[in-house]
């Protein structure tokens, strides 16, 4: 995973086309989210082509309002995964 949010309802469509899976995330105001091509060459070797590069930043903060609603644990958790997340992404 190369792209996260926290507190946005996304909806998915995957499309495929001989030998090309298209994957886009959509907001649910319908702005593009998320995006790449998974293109299988004839020696099944596949390539991914990242469409994400000019899309909006990542929503990674959870409100005030939300946070609030979190037990302790339930935001020692989220922590946790936010941590491991910027961790791989460097």
């Amino acid at each position: 995973m190369d792209r996260a949010a926290s507190n946005v309802q996304l909806y998915q469509l995957i499309s495929i086309d001989n030998n090309k899976l298209s994957y886009k995330a959509y907001e649910a105001t319908g702005t593009l989210y998320d995006a790449f091509d998974l293109i299988k060459d004839n020696a099944g070797k596949n390539e991914l082509v990242d469409r994400s590069a000019d899309l909006p930043k990542e929503q990674l903060d959870l409100p005030p309002a939300v946070k609030e609603k979190f037990t302790d644990e339930q935001m020692k958790e989220y922590e946790s995964r936010f941590e491991a997340y910027k961790k791989r992404k460097g």
